[in-house]
Formats: C-alpha cells, structure tokens, sequence
C-alpha cells in the first residue's frame, strides 16, 4: 500500500511541474507575440505602420505598458524599455507622459512634407502689389469700372473709398496670371497715369518653414490623441487635453499663415489711387525783375478764383536751387473773383547762372474738386555798378564870397540817368542835376554869408539807375570860412579878442610843451658832455705851471713849518 501511494504522489508531482511549464510557456510565447504585433504596427521609432501611420517609440513605450498591465504574466514594463528606446533614437523625439509630446518621424508625413517642400521649390511663393496713381474723368464712374474689372477677371475688390467728390481709392484683387490684363483696363480708364509702382516679394522661405511646423504639430497632436484615448486617470487625460488645444491654437494660426501666402501669391493686389482731371486756373506772377546779388527781391502773383474752389496754396521756385517756398494765405481785391498771394522775399547770391527762371504754380481745392494754374517770369540778377566820386582838396574862403566846387566821378557801363547834387553844408543843398551821356564833372557855386572856426563839409552825391537797382556814391570836401575883417583894430571886440589871447596861450603853450620833450630827451647827452668837458679843463689847469711874479721880489719856494 505504501508503494502504491507514494507512486501517485511521484506522478501527481510530475503532472503539476509539467502543467508549470506549459503555462509559463504559453505565457513567454503571448508577450513574445505582443511585443511583435507592436513592432509590426509601429515599427521602429520614426518608421510608418501598418496602418500607414508614424508612431514614436514613446507611443510604443506605452502600449508594451498598457499590455503588460492586463496580463499579469507578462513581463514588467521597465524591462523592455531601453530595447524600445534604442529603436526609437534614430529619428523620433521621446517626450515624458506629463510633460508636452513632440513627436516626428520618417514615415509617410515626412515623405508628405519632402514632396510638399519640392513643390514650393518649383514653384516660388512671389506676392506681387501693384500701386498705380490715375487722372480720371469722373471718380464715381471709374470706381465702378475698376470694381466690373475685378469680377470679370476673377477676382474681387478688398476696399473701395471715395474720400471727395474727386479723390478715391480702390483695392482689387486678381489673378496673378492676370494681372497684366488688368492693368492695361485700369489704365485704359484714366486719363493721365501720373505714377506705377510695382512691388515683389518671395515668401517662399517662410511658406516651407511654416509648412513644415504645421506637419510636425499634427504628428504632435495625433500622438497626443493616442495618449488620451489610453489615458487612466482624469488628471493626466486633462493635462493632455490643455497640451492638444494649445497646439491646435498655434496650428491653426500658421494654417491661416499659409492660407493668406497661397491667396496673395495666386492673387496679386492693385491698388489705384484716382482723381478728377483739375480745372485750371489764371495766374499773374508778376513782371520780369532784376535784382542786385544779396538784395532783396519781393515776388507776388495775382490770380482768378474759379467757381466753388476755396483753398489755394501758391508755391514759389526761384530757380537758384533753393528750397521752395509755399503760402497759403490769400488777399481780397475790389473784384471778388480776383485774389492776391501773400508776398514772398528771396536773395540771390550768385549771377554766374543769372537770368533765373521763377515760377509760380498754384493748386486749389473745394466742393467743385481741384484746380491748378502756372506762370513764371524772368530774374535777371548782377551785381550794381560801383561809382567812385572825387569832391576836390580841401580849401579855404572867406564869406561872403562866391565858392566854386569843382567835383567828378567815374560812369561805369550799365548806369542810366545819372544826377549830381551838392550839400554845401550850412543848410542848403543843390537841386539834382541830369547828366547827359559823357559828362563826368560835377560843380557848384554857393556863397557862405558867415564863418565860423569850425570847417564847413560839402558832400557830393552821384546816382544813377541799373538793371541791378538803383547805384549811388558820395564824396567829402572840406573848407574854412574865414572873416575877411578880422585884421582890423576897429573891428576888434573883446569877444574876438579873447578867442585870439585863448588861441596865442594855446600856441605858446604848446611851444614850450615841445620844448621841454626836447629838453628831456637830450638832457642825457648834454650832462655826458659837460661832464667831459669839465674834466678836459680841470686836468689841463693842473698840468701848466703858475707864472713868474714881476718886479724885484725874487721868487721862493715857500719854507715848510717847523
């Protein structure tokens, strides 16, 4: 019995260790099975699917979780992890659960965006605006011309603004394979076409860049939405929520990017600026001028006002290369529909371009739409002819008697309508004289009734007319008026007298004044020589001996004392 028993238990051991390895082998061949089936479906990190989708090796990483979570013989998440890591490193971008997913591949959204980037190669994103400036006949007609164009060409109009009665603009938009076709119509309208500004601009650069982002955002959000479908817990399912919209924000507005590349490139912008054809208008800038260099020449311009034009503004060009003057300010004359411009001053400093042509153009504006008048004239600029004038040497007379003053001056060529005249200095002056061509002299007899001690100042005047303005030049002559009765005793007054004994001191003084300069200047030379002539005498006295005394005293030598 014991053999029996024992034999049972021998086999219900054999049985148990052989039903363990069946189940741990089946449990081997179901991982080994998942972990192909998730490789054959998302391949290697970066590599398309077989559903023809990219999915990253975090993407992968979490399906091997999420299954190894259901069976609980698999084996542990973190044992495959660095396998799967190391397959994804060559071309995707692994991204933490909680933190935001980028996700890039190799698969079919690069190969769409590699053909997309060929594309915009070939083809360039060029925006093309075209600003045109048109004279019209009538604004309102042109604005409806202009909007039919844009619709028959296939386009439409952006903007449409008639800011008066004579000024509008207008924004179309057309084809770009068109547009020359609409331009020639917009022309084809106007009257003038004033100015046309053509402007190019290649976004290809940034259509592929953006283009390239807006794939990678939706590789993002594809991945994101894989994560969410599997999330497990709410907080991790709102966390990746937040991160889809923020991105899906973004998309959207680089979409809206692209969108607004691919209409401006397909659809060139005109914009046309119009207006009226402007009425004219009279003006009178005035009579030809010739002005001196560094004088200053005064212009004003006199004009008609048409019917329903208010503002005007005159500008002035003087044709010397200075910068334009413009006023505004207008005067009223007897005649309502006759008006006057404020006045203007220029000064011209050279002649060597002389004569300059000025111009005077005004524009007005009002309910009736614009106006605009031209008119110039000619400035003859030089310099004024010098006059040199010679009024005599100075002289003296006694009064009473007549006085000729003999004068002259030069005439330099250019002078017309020369005159003379003298002022003799004691109030009373000479009338102008008229020159006649050749005649350069100019003289005068006057009469000083009194003299005084004090000269008298007569000044000779010379003028003449120039292309240049009017030349003028002076010239001086003094003289003394004498009393021819001052020598006279009878005459004699204790005024007179006085003024004589005053001007005697004055004489005398200085007289001695001179002298004692002179005096103080030799005084050092005078001292030295009679120092040296002292010293002569005084050693030649001691030199020569006393003479013998006369008589019958003998001479002796003195005896000395004892």
């Amino acid at each position: 019995m014991i053999r029996p028993a024992i034999s049972q238990r021998l086999l219900i051991t054999v049985l148990i260790l052989i039903a363990a390895i069946v189940v741990a082998c089946s449990s081997n061949d179901d991982s080994f099975e998942s972990n192909a089936a998730m490789f054959d479906s998302s391949g290697p990190a970066g590599s398309p699917g077989a559903a023809g989708e990219s999915v990253s090796g975090d993407e992968a990483f979490v399906t091997q979780e999420r299954g190894t979570s259901v069976s609980p013989q698999a084996q542990p998440a973190s044992d495959p992890a660095p396998s799967l890591i190391r397959e994804s490193s060559k071309g995707a971008q692994l991204a933490d659960f909680g933190e935001d997913a980028a996700v890039s591949g190799d698969g079919a959204a690069n190969t769409r965006l590699d053909s997309q980037i060929a594309s915009a190669a070939t083809e360039r994103i060029i925006v093309r605006t075209v600003d045109v400036d048109i004279v019209v006949p009538d604004v309102s007609v042109a604005i409806s011309q202009i909007s039919d164009l844009a619709i028959r060409l296939g386009g439409w109009v952006v903007s449409s603004q008639q800011i008066e009665s004579h000024t509008a603009r207008v924004s179309i938009r057309v084809p770009s394979n068109r547009i020359d076709e609409a331009l020639k119509d917009v022309k084809g309208a106007a009257i003038e076409v004033e100015s046309e500004r053509l402007t190019s601009q290649d976004f290809t650069e940034e259509f592929t860049d953006i283009s390239a982002r807006i794939e990678t955002m939706q590789l993002t959000l594809d991945s994101l939405k894989v994560l969410f479908d599997r999330a497990d817990k709410i907080q991790d399912a709102i966390a990746i929520q937040v991160e889809m919209t923020r991105i899906q924000a973004d998309k959207d507005a680089l979409q809206a990017r692209v969108n607004f590349l691919m209409e401006s490139s397909s659809f060139s912008l005109i914009n046309v600026d119009m207006s009226t054809e402007p009425a004219g208008i009279e003006i009178n800038a005035g009579t030809d001028q010739g002005p001196a260099i560094g004088s200053i020449a005064r212009f004003r311009a006199q004009f008609n006002a048409p019917e329903g034009i208010e503002d005007f503004v005159i500008t002035w060009d003087f044709g010397d290369g200075s910068p334009e003057i413009r006023v505004s300010r207008v005067i009223a004359t007897e005649d309502p529909n006759v008006l006057i411009s404020a006045p203007v001053t220029h000064t011209y400093f050279d002649d060597e371009e002389s004569p300059y042509v000025v111009t005077a153009k005004i524009t007005g504006s009002g309910p009736a739409g614009l106006a605009e008048g031209e008119d110039k004239l000619i400035a003859t600029v030089s310099r004024i002819p010098t006059i040199e004038v010679y009024a005599g040497e100075n002289f003296t007379v006694e009064s009473g008697d007549k006085t000729e003053f003999q004068g002259s001056f030069t005439r330099p060529a250019g002078l017309k309508n020369l005159t003379y005249s003298w002022d003799f200095g004691d109030g009373f002056s000479q009338e102008p004289i008229v020159l006649p061509d050749g005649v350069t002299a100019a003289t005068a007899t006057h009469k000083y009734e009194n003299f005084r001690p004090t000269p008298f100042t007569a000044v000779l005047t010379v003028r003449g007319d120039s292309l240049a303005g009017p030349a003028e030049a002076t010239g001086r002559v003094s003289l003394i008026v004498t009393d021819p009765s001052s020598s006279s005793l009878t005459d004699l007054s204790f005024g007179n007298t006085g003024k004589n004994a005053g001007m005697a001191l004055l004489i005398a003084g200085s007289v001695l004044l001179n002298i004692l300069i002179y005096a103080l200047v030799f005084a050092p030379f005078v001292i030295v020589v009679g120092l040296v002539w002292w010293f002569f005498f005084r050693t030649r006295s001691r030199r020569t001996p006393d003479p013998k005394p006369s008589g019958d005293v003998p001479y002796s030598t003195p005896e000395p004392n004892e």
